[in-house]
């Protein structure tokens, strides 16, 4: 069994090339190349504690856009990749919108960047924010299903909890990225607990107090705010600040859509 297990957390966490040249385009912008609605939790929550819908004010019967934390976290990155935006150019119909949005959202997000002239056009828009802010609910239609994201061969990594060891080196794959200029989709969980069990994009790193790095992520349930993941290397540990679906403290962080098998 424990043979399985490093098996299963070596496919899930260890498979990553690390980019060998920097990339093509400038670092991940949050509020321009990120979306601009966010995805909603299944639950209802209050100060990260879980509550009922009457209790969080919210409507239990209204149509939500939920369970596309991996899949906005994914397309994010495939935007940055595969596609450019043109504000001058005149706007393609809806059909054609939506067509390109799923061409976008079907590249590999572990492939290569592509060179500007060979990127997917979306013409009439600034950005995938003024995109999505616009087309809101086109962009949800084609982005992919959340439900895909249940069947991922990466999550039967789930149950072998990261050593300490291992969250080094995530932490120093993570760097090798971020200094090339690379977004990074991190899978933030708390097995067996289910405190936590979100993906996040992670676009650059400060250093913090005590020798910590602090990464500036991208989170999905939010529309454009920065949130801080800190690795603390005393402990070799991650943790994530507080949110409203997540009290605060440690979490265990494996990189996703690195290759296949995440």
């Amino acid at each position: 069994m424990r043979a399985i297990g490093c098996l299963m957390v070596l496919f899930a966490t260890g498979c990553a090339h690390l980019p060998t040249t920097p990339a093509v385009r400038g670092p991940l912008r949050p509020g321009r190349d990120t979306f601009a609605f966010a995805n909603e939790t299944v639950f209802a929550y209050r100060d990260g504690i879980q509550v009922s819908n009457a209790e969080a004010g919210r409507d239990s019967h209204a149509r939500r856009y939920t369970r596309n934390c991996f899949v906005m976290s994914r397309a994010v990155i495939q935007f940055w990749k595969f596609a450019r935006f043109d504000p001058a150019a005149a706007p393609v119909t809806d059909e054609e919108l939506a067509r390109r949005i799923r061409a976008v959202a079907h590249r590999a997000p572990w492939a290569a960047p592509w060179p500007e002239q060979k990127r997917i056009v979306f013409p009439g828009f600034a950005d995938l924010y003024e995109l999505s802010q616009s087309w809101t609910r086109l962009v949800q239609e084609h982005l992919g299903s959340g439900l895909a994201t249940y069947f991922r061969p990466g999550n039967a990594a789930m149950p072998f909890v990261p050593s300490r060891n291992h969250q080094a080196a995530v932490q120093a794959q993570l760097d090798a990225w971020l200094a090339q200029g690379y977004p990074v989709a991190l899978w933030l969980c708390n097995f067996p607990s289910l405190s936590i069990n979100h993906v996040v994009v992670a676009y650059d790193h400060t250093a913090g107090p005590d020798q910590r790095t602090i990464y500036n992520v991208y989170d999905p349930n939010y529309d454009a705010k920065a949130f801080a993941l800190t690795y603390d290397p005393a402990t070799r540990t991650f943790s994530y600040e507080p949110t409203f679906y997540f009290v605060g403290g440690r979490v265990a962080v494996r990189p996703i859509y690195r290759n296949f098998f995440q």
